[in-house]
């Protein structure tokens, strides 16, 4: 490999979820060089229908903090009262709830939060609903199939929005390890009744929040992310149960 895959993919294979954040500010350019890094990422239809919102005010980050701490306990009690997985290393499980369960407690310690935020593309759902979308429906799918399009919809368009949404947040993960920032994919809304963390930031109706990424500099070390070798995952033409792992 030349000497700029040899880069990627050792940042690829390094970027440890970072829970354990000092306190240190990151400076503004920084942050906004994540999220411009953020948005180099593909998107449904291209419609670059992302919206960030980078919160360093002590005071929304606390309010953030009291039912991210909620959320938290619970998904440690009933995390730890799972079985194990097959080839799932309990100890790595437990680990991870700790440090969650560090960076719950310490929130409002944290540098930065930049929360990725998806909006409906307005022109793209008009575009659908139109003439012209019915009269192609019909002439190329037929009446059943354009039924069962359309039954699909609402889960279509979510599909669409998280399509959007999560390549943004890798890259911006991937250039936080790049910058030696610590940085973890966190995804406190769905731990807290719908609409809890948007009204927090202000977001307007239509604009849904994805994730929320905790970034500052790292108390620990990277190091290689663990994961099972590449054929526990794999099937080749069809699908066929892996082994387990």
């Amino acid at each position: 490999m030349c000497d700029t895959k040899t880069e990627l993919f050792k940042v690829m294979y390094s970027c440890r979820a970072m829970r354990r954040l000092r306190a240190d500010p990151v400076p503004e350019e920084v942050l906004l060089g994540l999220v411009e890094a953020a948005t180099q990422g593909p998107s449904t239809g291209n419609g670059q229908n992302w919206r960030f919102v980078i919160v360093r005010d002590r005071d929304v980050i606390g309010r953030m903090a009291e039912p991210w701490r909620r959320g938290n306990a619970f998904l440690t009690e009933t995390a730890m009262a799972m079985p194990v997985r097959p080839g799932e290393d309990l100890g790595q499980r437990k680990r991870t709830l700790r440090a969650a369960t560090y960076l719950a407690q310490h929130l409002t310690e944290v540098p930065a939060l930049i929360c990725v935020c998806v909006q409906h593309d307005r022109f793209a759902e008009r575009a659908a609903r139109s003439g012209t979308a019915l009269r192609a429906g019909l002439r190329h799918l037929g009446l059943w199939r354009l039924l069962r399009l359309a039954r699909r919809a609402r889960a279509n368009t979510e599909q669409e929005l998280w399509a959007t949404a999560y390549p943004a947040v890798q890259n911006l993960l991937l250039a936080a390890r790049a910058m030696e920032l610590g940085a973890a994919l966190t995804m406190p809304l769905v731990l807290a009744p719908r609409g809890t963390y948007e009204k927090i930031l202000g977001l307007p109706r239509g604009t849904l929040l994805a994730a929320v990424i905790p970034v500052g500099y790292p108390q620990g070390r990277f190091g290689p992310v663990t994961r099972p070798p590449v054929e526990t995952f794999v099937s080749w033409d069809r699908y066929e149960e892996p082994a387990l792992r």
